[in-house]
């Protein structure tokens, strides 16, 4: 979000490749890290979500700038965890709830039912 913004809920959810849940945003807005600077002049006028100053404050940026390029970002990730930045997600995983996505990261080749 700190580097597309101002980024919709729908934008966010296509550059992750997952829904985002509300409980997410929520907790963000709370915590005084992003919060709505208008809509966007399309059918339903989404909220466009931007970073705060706490948040930059909190990571000890001065300003957006400072953020370091997303391909540090990406190395600061154990290698288990990371996702490619700039490749978009799988096929499978878009349009996946968190459950479904946790679930489809549990599931093991022997668990996977086999195709008919």
């Amino acid at each position: 979000m700190a580097y597309r913004q101002p980024v919709t809920r729908g934008e966010i959810e296509h550059i992750r490749g997952v829904s985002v849940a509300t409980s997410i945003l929520k907790t963000l807005e709370e915590r005084g890290w992003i919060h709505i600077v208008g809509h966007r002049e399309v059918p339903g006028r989404p909220a466009l979500y931007a970073t705060t100053r706490q948040f930059l404050d909190y990571f000890g940026l001065k300003s957006l700038e400072d953020l370091p390029p997303l391909e540090q970002v990406g190395d600061l990730i154990p290698t288990e965890l990371r996702l490619d930045f700039c490749e978009p997600a799988p096929v499978g995983l878009i349009g996946m709830t968190e459950a479904d996505e946790l679930e489809a990261h549990e599931t093991t080749p022997e668990e996977t039912p086999e195709e008919s």
